[in-house]
């Protein structure tokens, strides 16, 4: 057995201990491919209940493609976080990879009444600036690129490989643009037992 992550622990209680009754606490959780951003929102999540209510937003379900990353932040923006912020329910189509075009509108179960306590965004791009002001704390997860790079290959296949350089061109361009991990309230790096904080 792993021994207990008391990043996780500290960061879990940290966002419990600020999650005010009758608001939505939204979390981004940003990085590059593979680093384990999914990895890390399921067990932020998974020690946040249940004392809070826990909605999730995947970003790379509202991707529009493999060439147009940049794209979602207006749609995170206008069409899932503004709405919330204003209290207005959110609506916004998920992206249809096998078919490469926009697919059917997201659920967004979190959002019902009584909507969630803590939203945790979690995918490339989420961290940018124009989601600033919708977004309470914002994380940075990250790990060498052999690791990020065989974890990617290993979760999404041989479909993901053609398009690993394309990505990471998009990534790299974004986070230098958006001055990501430099503005991210706490640093992360994926380890064997699970995450430490960057120094």
């Amino acid at each position: 057995m792993s021994p207990p992550d008391h990043t996780l622990t500290d960061l879990a209680r940290r966002i419990i201990d600020s999650a005010a009754p009758g608001t939505t606490y939204v979390v981004s959780i940003d990085g590059p491919s593979g680093s384990g951003k999914t990895s890390f929102a399921e067990a932020l999540r998974a020690q946040i209940e249940p004392a809070r209510t826990v909605g999730v937003v995947h970003v790379d379900e509202f991707v529009p493609g493999w060439e147009r990353l940049a794209d979602v932040v207006p749609v995170l923006r206008d069409d899932i976080l503004g709405p919330l912020k204003r209290g207005d329910p959110p609506r916004a189509r998920l992206w249809d990879w096998d078919a490469d075009q926009p697919g059917d509108w997201a659920p967004f179960d979190w959002a019902r009444a009584p909507r969630c306590d803590v939203l945790l965004v979690e995918g490339c791009a989420s961290g940018s600036r124009p989601l600033a002001p919708y977004t309470d704390l914002l994380l940075w997860v990250d790990a060498p690129e052999a690791v990020r790079y065989e974890r990617a290959m290993s979760r999404d296949g041989a479909g993901y490989a053609p398009w690993w350089d394309i990505w990471s061109r998009q990534e790299r361009a974004l986070y230098a643009q958006e001055g990501t991990a430099g503005r991210a309230d706490v640093r992360l790096e994926a380890t064997a037992d699970g995450w430490s904080v960057a120094q």
